[in-house]
């Protein structure tokens, strides 16, 4: 028999994997963009707002239904550090379709 957490870790990472698939194509990340992309591929995102209407975070919806905070998913998707996560994304993604691996060389790195 399948656990609940087994179904939500599950969950989480095939978040993971869209918002990676996401975060790689765009350009530069804005919640808005990032939303629309990740609902067309099933997914559903809500923002989460304080009172005064500063914008706190965000939550997605699992194609199953289930809701999580971006802070579920993994840190480096919270609104503070999801912008690095895809600049290291982008990066690795450009490594990895050129074959460019960094080498330390005579006191410094070289490709």
């Amino acid at each position: 028999m399948i656990q609940s957490k087994d179904i939500g870790k599950a969950n989480r990472e095939e978040i993971k994997q869209a918002m990676d698939a996401v975060l790689t194509r765009m350009q530069e990340f804005d919640l808005a963009g990032f939303s629309r992309e990740l609902e067309k591929q099933g997914f559903r995102v809500r923002e989460a707002r304080a009172s005064t209407g500063k914008l706190n975070g965000y939550y997605v919806t699992s194609r199953s239904g289930t809701e999580y905070k971006a802070s579920e998913i993994g840190k480096g998707y919270t609104l503070a550090h999801i912008e690095k996560t895809q600049k290291k994304l982008k990066y690795n993604s450009i490594s990895r379709n050129y074959g460019n691996t960094l080498k330390p060389k005579d006191g410094g790195l070289h490709l």
